[in-house]
């Protein structure tokens, strides 16, 4: 009985110092490289770091584009401004109803017309 549990114990330690050689000894890695589970992993890692390269790059570009839009709205906004004649007179006056505006001329306009009226859009009817 005494032998049976010293071969028993001499074979589970023999076999644990087996696996732990073949695996630091680079042969068990060799094993496992070749499986298919391992290719099937490291094929999607490729095509999800190709994915990712793609979207970074539609990023920067989407990035891009906004910060021209920008720059652009803001040449925009700059250029209206200008456009829009204020006098120190009328600077101080609280927001008038467009009504009001639109009928009376200020005292440097002739009474013509007014410039400043912005054109209305057409109706699509």
């Amino acid at each position: 009985m005494v032998r049976i549990f010293i071969g028993l114990l001499l074979g589970f330690i023999l076999g644990v110092a087996g696996a732990i050689h073949v695996l630091s000894s680079g042969r068990g890695n060799l094993q496992i490289m070749t499986s298919p589970q391992v290719h099937q992993l490291e094929e999607q890692v490729k095509q999800s770091n190709q994915q990712i390269e793609q979207l970074t790059k539609k990023l920067e570009s989407a990035a891009g584009a906004m910060e021209k839009m920008a720059a652009r709205f803001t040449t925009l906004e700059h250029n209206c401004e200008t456009m829009r004649p204020t006098s120190p007179a009328e600077a101080p006056q609280s927001s008038p109803t467009p009504d009001s505006s639109a009928t009376k001329p200020s005292s440097g306009e002739p009474s013509g017309g007014s410039v400043t009226q912005p054109a209305e859009s057409p109706s699509p009817s």
